[in-house]
C-alpha cells in the first residue's frame, strides 16, 4: 500500500471547492477597477479649460464696484406690497397709492442704487466661490430697484421731465449691464430680466413727442456704450459656469478621491463624478472655442469634439442635469443681442422721426441717424440682418428678429388677446409708435 500524500497548493488551488470560490472573489474585487477602467476609457483628464487663476484674478475695488451700493440699497429698502404684476405695468398715473407710497418711501434707497449703476463694473461673488449652493437673493433684488425705477421715470415723464426720466432708464439699462459680467447663470438670467425692462421702457419713452432729436441721439449713444459692458459675455458665462459646476463636484459625496472600500456601490458613485467632472472640462473647452471672438481666439487643451463626448454625456445623468442649463444660456445671450439691435434700430428711427416727420421706409436709412450697421439677426443661421418695416395702416414701425424658431413672422412683436387666449410674440423686438401724448400711447 502506498503511502497517502497531500496534495499540491497548486492542485489545491484548482480543485472545484477552492478555486471556484476563488475566482469569484478575485472578479469581486477587480471589478471595480475593471468597471472604473472601462467607462472612463477615451475620456482623458485634460484639467481645467482654461487659466482658471487669471480668470478670477479680479482686481476690483470697492471704489469701482457697483455692488457696493447694491448692498447698501438692498439693506434700505422697503418691502414691496402685494400687488399683481397688472398693476406694476400700469405706469405712475394709473397705479394704486399703495404702489405710489411704496416708491416714494423707497426714494433713498433708489438714489443709492443709481450711484451704484454709475460704477465701471460690479462683482457679486468672485467666480472661484461659485456653486450651486450660493445665495443670489442680493442679486435678485435687483428686480424689485428695477420696478421702482420704472414706476419713478413714468412718474418724471407725467410730470415733464423727460431728461429726468432717461436718466432712470440709462440707470436700469446699465444695471442690466453690470450684472452678470463676473457672473454665473442666475446672475446672468436676471440680468436679461433686467434689459427686458429697461428697453421696454426706453421704447416706449422714446415715442414721447417732448423727447426731442438732441436727447435721442444722447440716448442712442449711450445705450450703444453701455452695451460694451457685457462685450465677452458669452465666453465669460461659460468659464463661470464651469467652475461653478467643478465646485459643486468638489462637494459630491465620494470628496472626489478614488473610495476606500473596494465595494461596488462607493465606486459607482466614484465613477460617475469622475466621468462628469472630465465631461465638463472637455464640454467646456469645446464652448469656449466655439464662443470666442475671432480676432481673438481663446487658448484651450485638445479635447473631444462634441459628436465624441456626446457618446459619454449619454451614459451620464449628472453630465446631462448640469447641462440642460447650457442650452438656455446660448438661447438666452441670442435673445439680448436681438433685443439690443431692436433698441438701438428703435432710437435711431425716433430721431429719423423728429428730423423727417415720418419713419424711413427702409433699414438702410436708419445708417444716416446714428446707426454704424444694420445689426445680423442673433437667431439666424444665413447671416440675415435684423428686420424693419412701416405699417402703412399707423404710420409705426417694426424692427424684429426671427426669434429662436429662426422663423420670420413678420415682426410679430407683442402679445395679443388676454387669459386662454393670448397669443405670445413669435419674433423678437419692438413696434416703434408715433410719437403721441402719453395718453395715447399703450400702458407699460
Amino acid at each position: 500500500m502506498e503511502p497517502h500524500t497531500k496534495p499540491g497548493l497548486l492542485a489545491r488551488l484548482l480543485s472545484p471547492t477552492v478555486g471556484i470560490p476563488l475566482l469569484v472573489l478575485v472578479a469581486v474585487l477587480c471589478a471595480p477597477f475593471v468597471y472604473r477602467n472601462r467607462q472612463l476609457a477615451g475620456l482623458p483628464d485634460i484639467g481645467d479649460p482654461f487659466d482658471v487663476e487669471a480668470f478670477c484674478d479680479i482686481p476690483l475695488s470697492n471704489h469701482e464696484n457697483a455692488f457696493v451700493e447694491f448692498d447698501r440699497a438692498g439693506a434700505m429698502l422697503a418691502p414691496q406690497p402685494a400687488l399683481d404684476d397688472a398693476a406694476l405695468d400700469k405706469g405712475w398715473s394709473a397705479s394704486p397709492p399703495e404702489l405710489q407710497q411704496w416708491v416714494i418711501d423707497n426714494r433713498p434707497a433708489l438714489e443709492v442704487w443709481r450711484k451704484g449703476t454709475e460704477k465701471p463694473d460690479a462683482l457679486f461673488m468672485n467666480p472661484a466661490e461659485v456653486d450651486i449652493e450660493t445665495d443670489f437673493s442680493p442679486v435678485s433684488q435687483l428686480r424689485e430697484f428695477a420696478q421702482l425705477a420704472r414706476l419713478e421715470a413714468s412718474r418724471l415723464e407725467g410730470e415733464g421731465d423727460v431728461r429726468g426720466a432717461w436718466e432712470m432708464f440709462r440707470a436700469l439699462f446699465r444695471s442690466s449691464r453690470l450684472v452678470g459680467r463676473h457672473g454665473a447663470m442666475i446672475e446672468f438670467l436676471i440680468a436679461y430680466s433686467l434689459q427686458g425692462v429697461a428697453a421696454n421702457g426706453i421704447n416706449q419713452w422714446a415715442s414721447d413727442p417732448r423727447v426731442d432729436r438732441q436727447l435721442l441721439e444722447t440716448a442712442l449713444t449711450r445705450v450703444r456704450a453701455d452695451a460694451q459692458l457685457r462685450a465677452h459675455s458669452s465666453t465669460s458665462l461659460a468659464k463661470v459656469e464651469y467652475l461653478s459646476i467643478r465646485n459643486t463636484l468638489e462637494r459630491f459625496p465620494t470628496g472626489g478621491s478614488y473610495p476606500k472600500a473596494k465595494s461596488v456601490l462607493p465606486v459607482i458613485f466614484w465613477v460617475e463624478y469622475e466621468r462628469t467632472r472630465r465631461i465638463m472640462q472637455h464640454y467646456f473647452a469645446e464652448e469656449i472655442v466655439s464662443l470666442a471672438d475671432e480676432g481673438s481666439p481663446e487658448s484651450v487643451p485638445p479635447h473631444l469634439s462634441s459628436v465624441d463626448l456626446q457618446v459619454f454625456i449619454d451614459k451620464s445623468l449628472l453630465s446631462s442635469l448640469f447641462l440642460v442649463s447650457q442650452e438656455w444660456a446660448e438661447q438666452y445671450v441670442s435673445y439680448e443681442r436681438a433685443r439690443q439691435a431692436a433698441i438701438e434700430m428703435a432710437l435711431a428711427a425716433q430721431i429719423h422721426y423728429r428730423e423727417h416727420g415720418a419713419f424711413p421706409e427702409k433699414a438702410e436709412e436708419l445708417l444716416q441717424t446714428g446707426l454704424d450697421a444694420i445689426a445680423d439677426d442673433p437667431f439666424s443661421h444665413s447671416g440675415r440682418p435684423m428686420q424693419y418695416r412701416v405699417d402703412a395702416a399707423t404710420g409705426n414701425a417694426v424692427v424684429w428678429s426671427a426669434g429662436k424658431d429662426g422663423v420670420d413672422d413678420g415682426g410679430d412683436v407683442e402679445s395679443t388677446g388676454e387669459g386662454d387666449h393670448e397669443h405670445p410674440p413669435t419674433d423678437v423686438g419692438y413696434v416703434v409708435r408715433v410719437p403721441a401724448a402719453a395718453q395715447n400711447r399703450p400702458t407699460e
